[in-house]
């Protein structure tokens, strides 16, 4: 991650992620919406801390936003978590990396 990122929390930030999402660095979640990705920068270091969720960002992120902005993308899916299978997610491209990320399967950004 990068240092502006870095020393604004994006390490606790992580952290909160992890435990939310119940995955780890590098793998995609067992319902295979999300994927969570490390990079080292987005460029958006004004905005520090970052994180990005099928390409849009979210900027000045808390510990505490991790829960709301991860129900507010599942909300604007409109597909019900128990509905959607792993091979579902897989066949609609729904894998959708995390903090600060780029889009599964895309080049790095």
């Amino acid at each position: 991650m990068g240092t502006a990122c870095y020393l604004k929390g994006a390490p606790e930030i992580l952290e909160e992620i992890k435990k939310v999402l119940h995955v780890k660095e590098g793998e995609p979640t067992a319902d295979g919406i999300f994927h969570l990705d490390i990079v080292r920068c987005l460029g958006c270091c004004g905005l520090a801390p970052v994180m990005t969720i099928d390409q849009k960002v979210y900027g000045k992120i808390k510990k505490t936003d991790i829960p709301e902005i991860i129900s507010s993308f599942l909300k604007e899916r409109k597909q019900p978590l128990s509905l959607q299978s792993k091979e579902n997610a897989e066949l609609q491209n729904h894998v959708h990396p995390i903090l600060p990320l780029k889009d599964y399967g895309a080049s790095p950004q």
